[in-house]
Parts: structure tokens; sequence; C-alpha cells
């Protein structure tokens, strides 16, 4: 009887390769395929086959390709606007009524649940039925998961204190489901992107997903060209995140030297995003780039010793012709000059951006006395902070004007109290410090996503400072993706160096528990678990 020769190290590359090719591709087409239909089933009025469709195919999807979930989310998140615009003849994507309840979309009263969530909590059943069935189910114990936990269970206790409060419900419902979203997408993200091609999917998202929504900036950009006076804005709060954490991100690929297609679309695209948001005329725009680019800076810094000195010189000659561009445009009002003028309007506001300040004291001043009201457990969700000494109105175009204030950061500890308001630093805290740790121990791949999460951290942050940024859903859900991505990356990176701690020799197994082998590679003669943010080695022999 002859035995069969095992496969060769060459053969396990190819096949690894060709999976790697095969999970990549069907999560980034099928993402953006089922957008499309989603978008004409809901164009067309037949909302009953749109429900059909997410029900029955995603979860195939999510079944036959883990991991697939989180691009799909990503692109939601980055590329479909909560309100459209009605002069944007290219957005076929806001068909898509992601982003609004059944209630508004499918006209059934009562029910207020995004089909967002419907993708969620589908791509988490499906997760707990294949993981569950393959007995390798576990929850995530690290710091990050713990504090995201609690901040959760303080969201919470806010819902019930507010309801109990006799809170407005469906208000209520949206103060929640940042924490919600925030939570659920770090723990999807966390346990099912198993391969380097789902974490590539997952950039690939968010590259084609944001220079989607700057091609509809800058389609709205000409269609305003000729229109006085020009509006203040032309697309949501939220792009100022998404616009700079892609300029962000192509930085990043450049200095973590990732090459490939995904490095070659995200630069060629990248002027026009610069463009739309420069277009798009928001403050925070220029506050969350040059923060995120520190932070690119500052980890490349600390992992090449080697470069240090070439990255002295360039952010010594970015501050210098920095200073020069904001003092040479600070009272210009064309296109150009936005980003000065915005900057420079922190220090000597125009008329337009001194009355936006004042209503943001005034809302920082009735935060302040409801803080001081409620110190230690808040008002809850659904219930009002006081506008007593406003003198404009703002209900009539934004009805949460009343219940969620520019300062999300006071928003937190009036809604939640001092326990909401903790748990809330301590989560961006230790969010920060591990993906620091990652950054500077981890391979390649895991110091590119440890830098995008902790610039998604500050300019979550900073946005939710001045422009309502922590109750922003599409901000949340995509923050608690790429941390979960990021704590997915660095998971990896430890399987690889503890490999490298056997000598040479038979292959091995990498396992997320002791159950189920996920991948198999010619490698050191080690078995190595990866669960619940740990990594175990154990010799085998035979």
């Amino acid at each position: 009887m002859i035995a069969e020769a095992p496969p060769s190290a060459s053969d396990l590359r190819y096949v690894q390769r060709a999976r790697a090719v095969l999970v990549m591709g069907v999560s980034i087409v099928g993402a953006c395929a089922g957008g499309l239909v989603a978008g004409y089933l809901t164009d067309s009025g037949q909302f009953a086959l749109l429900a059909m469709f997410l029900g029955l195919l995603l979860p195939v999807v999510f079944w036959l390709v883990p991991g697939a979930a989180i691009p799909l989310l990503v692109l939601c998140g980055a590329a479909i606007a909560r309100y459209s615009d009605p002069l944007s003849t290219v957005d076929f994507m806001a068909r898509v009524p992601m982003w609004r309840s059944l209630n508004d979309a499918a006209h059934i009263s009562g029910l207020y649940v995004m089909l967002i969530e419907v993708v969620l909590a589908l791509g988490l059943v499906t997760w707990i039925a294949r993981d569950g069935a393959a007995r390798r189910l576990t929850l995530p114990r690290t710091d990050l998961a713990v504090s995201l936990a609690i901040l959760l269970g303080t969201a919470l206790v806010a819902e019930v204190h507010g309801l109990l409060s006799h809170g407005d419900f469906k208000i209520s419902l949206y103060e929640l489901r940042p924490f919600l979203y925030l939570a659920t997408g770090y723990l999807l993200a966390s346990q099912t992107l198993r391969s380097r091609a789902a974490l590539h999917a997952v950039l690939w998202a968010l590259v084609l997903g944001v220079a989607y929504r700057a091609f509809i900036g800058v389609q709205l950009a000409q269609a305003y060209a000729g229109v006085y006076p020009k509006p203040n804005e032309l697309l949501e709060h939220d792009e100022s995140f998404f616009f700079g954490i892609y300029l962000v991100l192509t930085v990043a690929l450049w200095t973590f030297n990732v090459r490939g297609w995904l490095r070659r679309v995200a630069t060629a695209l990248a002027p026009f995003v610069l463009y739309a948001d420069v277009a798009n005329n928001r403050r925070a725009a220029w506050v969350i780039l040059p923060a995120g680019l520190l932070v690119v800076a500052a980890v490349t810094w600390v992992r090449n010793p080697t470069r240090r000195t070439s990255i002295n010189w360039v952010l010594a000659v970015l501050l210098i012709v920095g200073t020069a561009y904001v003092l040479a445009f600070r009272y210009s009002t064309s296109s150009i000059g936005f980003p000065a003028h915005a900057i420079w309007s922190n220090w000597q506001p125009d008329p337009r951006d001194a009355s936006s300040n004042l209503y943001r004291l005034l809302e920082n001043s009735a935060l302040a006395a409801d803080i001081r009201s409620n110190l230690i457990v808040g008002t809850g969700f659904g219930l009002p902070f006081g506008h007593g000494q406003f003198s404009f109105d703002a209900s009539s175009f934004d009805p949460l004007v009343f219940y969620i204030p520019h300062n999300t950061v006071f928003w937190v500890w009036v809604k939640m109290g001092i326990a909401g308001m903790f748990a809330f630093w301590w989560t961006m805290a230790v969010a920060v410090v591990a993906a620091a740790r990652a950054a500077r121990h981890g391979d390649r791949q895991a110091g590119l996503f440890a830098a995008l999460a902790i610039s998604a951290v500050a300019g979550y942050f900073f946005l939710g400072l001045v422009d309502v940024g922590l109750a922003a859903v599409r901000v949340a859900l995509t923050v608690g993706c790429l941390l979960g991505a990021f704590e997915a990356a660095a998971c990896a990176s430890q399987l690889q160096r503890a490999m490298k701690l056997d000598a040479p020799g038979a292959p091995v197994v990498i396992q997320r528990t002791a159950r189920e082998p996920v991948a198999v590679e010619n490698a050191p003669a080690a078995s190595v678990a990866a669960g619940s943010g740990r990594v175990h080695l154990g010799l085998h022999g035979r």
C-alpha cells in the first residue's frame, strides 16, 4: 500500500492564497452587490423582497464566509448616509433605508428597528450558530472587551432610568444605539475576522465606501457652484470622520509599506476625498485629520528608529508650511482657504462661526447645569437637557436638538452620570493603550490596524466634542468594527510570534480553540491556540 505524500509548502501556500482571494472577493463583491440590490428593491417599493433578501441570503453568506458581515457593516457605515440631498443625482445608495427604522421605511407602526440592526442581528446569530455547532464559541476577555461591556452596561442602565423617569421611548433608542453599535461591532469583528484576507476586506470596504461618499461630495460641490449664498456644508457631520480616516489610512499604507492594489486605489482616489473634505466645510475635519496623521507619525517613529530623523524633518516642514498656510488664508472665502479659515475661526470667528460658537457655549452651560443637578446617576436617556436660556429653537429641522447636543462628551455625563463618564474615558484609554502596544510589538498588518484604531478613537472623540460625534451611529459602528479588527490582527500577530519560538520542522495547526483548526501552514512543530485574546503553546510529538 503506497502512502500518499503530504502536501508541500508551496501547495499549502497556494491553497491559502486562493482561499484568501476567495474570502476577500466574496466579502467585497457581496457587500457592494447587496447594497445595489437593497437599493433597487427599496426604490421600487418591494420592501417584502428586501426583507426576504436580508433574511435568506445574508445568513448563508455569513455562514460560508466567516467575517463577511464586517466589511458589509463598514461599507454601510462609510457609504450610506442617514439623509440624502435632493440635489445629488448619483447617490443611489441613499435609496437603501439602512439607517431608518422599519416604522419609517416600511410603515410598520411601532417597529423602531433599523435595517442595519437586522444585519447586525443576522451576523451575531450566524456567528453563534456556526461557532456553537463547532464547539468553539467564546467571548473575548481582553481589557478592551471588559471596558466596552461596562460602557454598554451603563448605557442600558441610563435607558431604563430614562424610561422610568417618563422619557421618550423612541428618542431614548436613538441615544442608546451608538453604545450598542460600538460594543456589538467590536464583538462581531474580534470573533469573526480570522484571516488576513478578511482583515484586508475591511480596509477595502472602508476605502470604497468613503470614496463613494467623496464622489457624492464632489458632485454636490459642482451642483452648488453657482448657488449664492452657498450652503454652510454639503454632507453630514459624520463625513469629517470618514474622510479623515480615509486619508490617514492612505498615508499609513505608505508608511507601513503595504503594497498592492489597495494602496494604489486609495492613493488614486485620495484627491477626490480631500476635495470633498474641503468642500464640506466642517471645522471638525481639520482637527480629526491632523490628529490621525500625528498618530501615524508617532507609531512609525516608535516602530522604525532608523527613520526617526526623516520623520522629524517631515513634521517640522509640515508645521512651518501649515502655519504659513493658515496665516495666509485665514480670511479667505475661497474653497482652498476653507481649512485655514476653519482653524482660524477658533480665535477670530466670522459672524456665522461666532453664532455657532455662541450656541455651543449656551449648550455647554445648560449641560453643566444638568450635570450639577444630576451628578451621580444622570438624567437617563429620552429626557431633554436644559434649554431655558436659548433664544434660537432649532427643533424644527432637528428634532433631537433638545436631547443630543453638539458636545456629546458632556452629553454622556448628563445622561449616564459619573459611572457612564468614567466608563467612557476608561474605554477610550484602554483602546489607545492596547492599540499602542500592538502597534509597537506587532507585525506590519497589526501595526497598521493599531494605528488606524488609535486614529479612529481620536477622531471619534474630537467629533464627539464639537459635532455630536459620540451619538453618530454610523461612526460608532465603524469605530467598533475597527477596534475589533485591530484585536483580531493583534491576535494573528501573537500567533506568528509564538510559532517562531519553536524550531522549524513539522506543520503547525493554528486554532481558535483546542477543538477546531482554522488554518494549516508549513511552520514549526507547535500547536498554537488563540482563544479570547490569549495565545497558548503546546508542543506535539509523534
